[in-house]
C-alpha cells in the first residue's frame, strides 16, 4: 500500500522557523447575527478589522517520521463594534501535527490543538468556513477550544487496509459576563478498505457523542433546552475509481441514526454523497454532491443537510507561484424536533474567490465571500435568515521558509494516493 507519509530526507533533521500573519478585513456582518434579529438581539453589524500575529513553527523530518509543533499569538483590533461588548484583544493558538511509520503496514496520524480567543472572532471564523444554521449572537467572552485528531492504518494484505480514528473537542468560556454552556463531543470510526486496481472499495461506520452544558440557566433564547446529550451513528459503503491520472471519482451511501438518550428517542435516515475530481499542474476542481447529517456545536443539534459545491483553483503562472481559487455552494439545511417533531429548515448559499501568491516564505492573498442563508421555515425561531459579504487582504510568511513537506492529517481521495488539494477559496 502507498504511504500517506512522504519523507524528502534519509537523515532526520530539525529545524526551527519564526512565522508572521497580518489581515486587514471589512464585513457588513462581522458579529454573525440574524437578519431578523429576536427582540433584544442586534442587527448585522458592519466594521473593519484587522489581525497581526506572529508565533514560531517546529518541525521534524525523519524517513520514518514526520512533526510539527507551533504556537501563535495574534492581536485582533475592530475598528468599530457595538457598545455592549469589547471584541478586541489577543488569540493564542498552540497546535501539533505528526505523521508516523510505526513498521511496513501501520500508519499512525496525530493532531492536537487549543485555541483562546473571544467568541466574536469565533463566530466570524465559523461563518467564512460556511457553517450556516444557528447564528448565536457574539460577544466578548473568551473562549478556549481544544481540539484532538487520531488516525491509523494497517495494511492486512497488499489490497486490504483497515482503518480506525478517534477525535474530540471541547469549546468552554472563560469567566462570561452571562451563561455560556461547555461545548463538547467525542468521536470514533472503524473501517476496512479493498483496493482492486483502480477501483477501491469500503465501509466505514463512525459514532459521535455531543453535549453542551450550562452551570446555570441560560438566558439566550435560542440556547434554551441545550443541556441535552445528542448520539449519531452512521454506517456508509464509499466507492472510489480512478479514471486516468487527471480524473478520479468518489461515491458513498449509508444512513445515519441520531439518539436522545434522556428519552431513548431516534431518528434514522439515508445519507449519501458523490464526487469528481479533476487534478493537473495547473488546475485543479471538484464538484460535489452531499445528503449527510453533521453536528452543530452552536445549538446542540443533528443537522440534515443537502449540498451541492463547485471549486477551482487555477496557475496563472509558469514561473511565479501566483494562484486564482474560486467556489461556490448551496445548501438547505434541516433539524427536526424531537418533542414536537416540527421540521426547522432554511437555505444557505456561499460563494469565494481569492487571488494569492502562494510562496514557501511569503503568501498575500485577497479574497472576497459571500454567504447567505434564507428562505427560514422555524417554527420556533430557532433559525433565521443572516448573510455577510466579507473581503480580506491577509499576509503570511515563514523565516526561514520550510524544506519539509506539511503534515497531511487526511487520507488521499485518490486509490494511488497522488497527491490531490482539498480545494478551498481561503
Amino acid at each position: 500500500m502507498t504511504s500517506f507519509l512522504l519523507s524528502t530526507t534519509a537523515l532526520a533533521q530539525t529545524s526551527v522557523h519564526g512565522t508572521g500573519r497580518a489581515s486587514l478585513t471589512y464585513s457588513d456582518n462581522a458579529f454573525g447575527a440574524r437578519s431578523d434579529p429576536l427582540p433584544g438581539q442586534r442587527g448585522p453589524f458592519a466594521t473593519v478589522y484587522s489581525q497581526l500575529g506572529a508565533g514560531v513553527l517546529l518541525v521534524h523530518e525523519a524517513p520514518t517520521a514526520l512533526y510539527e509543533a507551533g504556537y501563535g499569538l495574534d492581536y485582533s483590533y475592530y475598528f468599530d463594534h457595538p457598545p455592549e461588548f469589547d471584541p478586541n484583544g489577543f488569540n493564542n493558538a498552540v497546535s501539533i501535527r505528526g505523521a508516523f511509520e510505526l513498521a511496513d503496514t501501520d500508519r499512525l496520524t496525530l493532531a492536537a490543538g487549543a485555541t483562546s480567543r473571544t467568541f466574536a472572532l469565533y463566530v466570524l471564523d465559523r461563518t467564512r468556513q460556511g457553517a450556516g444554521g444557528v447564528e448565536v449572537p457574539a460577544n466578548d467572552t473568551v473562549i478556549l477550544n481544544l481540539d484532538w485528531f487520531e488516525a491509523w492504518a494497517h495494511d492486512f494484505s497488499d489490497s486490504l487496509t483497515g482503518t480506525q480514528s478517534s477525535g474530540a473537542g471541547l469549546i468552554f468560556p472563560v469567566q462570561p459576563a452571562t451563561p455560556q454552556p461547555w461545548r463538547y463531543q467525542v468521536n470514533a470510526g472503524y473501517g476496512l478498505d479493498l483496493t482492486l486496481g483502480q477501483n477501491a472499495h469500503g465501509i466505514f461506520a463512525n459514532g459521535t457523542f455531543f453535549s453542551s452544558v450550562f452551570e446555570d440557566a441560560p438566558a439566550d433564547p435560542l440556547q434554551q433546552g441545550a443541556d441535552e446529550d445528542r448520539v449519531l451513528l452512521s454506517l456508509i459503503y464509499r466507492y472510489r475509481r480512478d479514471w486516468d491520472a487527471l480524473w478520479n471519482s468518489t461515491f458513498s451511501g449509508g444512513f445515519s441514526t441520531e439518539i436522545q438518550p434522556a428519552t431513548q428517542k431516534t431518528k434514522t435516515g439515508p445519507i449519501g454523497a458523490a464526487s469528481l475530481n479533476f487534478v493537473d499542474i495547473r488546475f485543479q476542481g471538484s464538484l460535489g454532491v452531499a445528503h449527510d447529517t453533521t453536528v452543530n456545536l452552536l445549538a446542540n443539534q443533528v443537522f440534515v443537510r443537502d449540498e451541492v459545491n463547485l471549486a477551482g483553483s487555477y496557475s496563472l503562472s509558469d514561473v511565479h507561484p501566483l494562484r486564482a481559487n474560486a467556489g461556490v455552494s448551496a445548501g438547505i439545511n434541516r433539524v427536526s424536533q424531537f418533542e414536537s417533531g416540527a421540521e426547522e429548515r432554511i437555505t444557505t448559499a456561499q460563494a469565494d474567490a481569492s487571488i494569492g501568491w502562494y510562496d514557501d516564505a511569503i503568501s498575500l492573498i485577497l479574497s472576497y465571500q459571500h454567504f447567505r442563508q434564507f428562505d427560514a421555515k422555524s417554527p420556533t425561531n430557532l433559525l433565521g435568515a443572516s448573510q455577510h459579504n466579507t473581503l480580506t487582504l491577509f499576509a503570511q510568511g515563514t523565516f526561514p521558509s520550510r524544506i519539509a513537506p506539511p503534515v497531511v492529517v487526511q487520507p488521499p481521495l485518490r486509490v494511488d494516493a497522488a497527491p490531490d488539494p482539498r480545494l478551498t477559496s481561503d
